[in-house]
């Protein structure tokens, strides 16, 4: 569990490499907090999606970020099945316009445009890649030029696909 509800949002200024800007948020569904919004990927029209797993599956939660609001819903698909046991972290690949939900030495995606809700996902639009338990994956983005690189742990490095997918 977080150490605390709240959130925050860092902006990274492009020439210092330091934070310029911070929001700080905190979710909530009526009367709850919702722990989340620590695994943040961004599609092409600047929605911005995460995921969390309460125990008894994935939920996966869509928003818009301004400069002084965080507003995220949860889009009512609930993955009963997710990849792995821990929470690593979530991308997106532009080209294919698919969401990656990545945890321990496996990744699952489907599409975003499918992500409606309400049961609109089904086994058939996921696709399942499992490695070998001894790398652990921490996070995945994609270049301008759509190649994959995969951020692994224990003998830490980048990974970088050798075409675009």
């Amino acid at each position: 569990m977080p150490t605390s509800q709240w959130g925050y949002m860092l902006h990274i200024n492009g020439h210092k490499l330091q934070p310029d800007k911070m929001i700080r948020f905190r979710l909530r569904a009526k009367h709850f907090s919702v722990p989340g919004g620590h695994t943040l990927t961004f599609d092409q029209t600047g929605n911005a999606y995460f995921w969390s797993n309460p125990g008894f599956g994935g939920y996966v939660y869509k928003g818009k970020i301004s400069k002084r609001t965080v507003k995220f819903r949860l889009t009512h698909q609930i993955l009963r099945h997710i990849p792995g046991t821990r929470i690593q972290s979530m991308g997106y690949n532009q080209v294919r316009k698919r969401l990656l939900l990545i945890s321990d030495g496996s990744i699952a995606s489907f599409s975003a445009n499918r992500l409606k809700g309400h049961g609109s996902l089904t086994n058939h639009n996921f696709e399942w890649t499992k490695f070998k338990p001894i790398r652990e994956f921490e996070g995945v983005a994609y270049d301008g030029s759509s190649h994959g690189n995969l951020l692994v742990n224990h003998c830490p490095e980048v990974l970088q696909a050798d075409k675009a997918f």
